[in-house]
């Protein structure tokens, strides 16, 4: 007689339902509180059924068109690789990466965080400032950053001690 016990397949089933269903809300979610742009001008809006007039589409097309979208997919790859490097110690690595990362997209302040996290690792308090600062100039609103921006000073002022 054989006990009752799951099977790989009914648990690998669940485990990929309950992702599809969490992407599903996720999407749902930033797709339903987009918002709303309201016309510059109330004299366009057209109260009869003749259709909208369609806008004005530029025909040329760019020399590398997505060119910024695989660039900054490229981007959080690099960065995303970095954390790899981070968690086994190997700093000079995970900073490579993150630079490569924000010459891809300089906006990337999640690079210019782990910058910071990495340059505070080996000592180099001044270039950890630097990425920190970088990073919250970015994105205000960044705690992890300031976090790690206050530790980095803190090391700096103990280290001149």
């Amino acid at each position: 007689m054989s006990t009752a016990t799951p099977s790989r397949f009914g648990i690998f089933t669940i485990l990929y339902l309950a992702v599809g269903i969490l992407v599903f809300l996720s999407i749902g979610y930033t797709v339903i509180n987009k918002p709303v742009s309201i016309p510059a001008n109330p004299k366009t809006v057209i109260t009869d059924n003749t259709p909208a007039p369609l806008p004005q589409v530029s025909t040329s097309t760019p020399a590398e068109p997505n060119k910024w979208i695989k660039d900054s997919l490229a981007a959080n790859d690099f960065m995303n690789r970095s954390i790899e490097f981070y968690t086994r110690k190997q700093y000079h690595e995970c900073i490579a990466l993150n630079l490569k990362a924000i010459a891809l997209n300089p906006r990337l302040s999640g690079a210019y965080n782990n910058l910071c996290s990495a340059y505070n690792c080996i000592g180099d308090w001044d270039s950890a400032i630097a990425a920190c600062n970088t990073a919250i100039a970015l994105k205000p609103d960044f705690d992890l950053a300031k976090n790690n921006l206050n530790y980095s000073y803190s090391m700096k002022g103990s280290a001149k001690r």
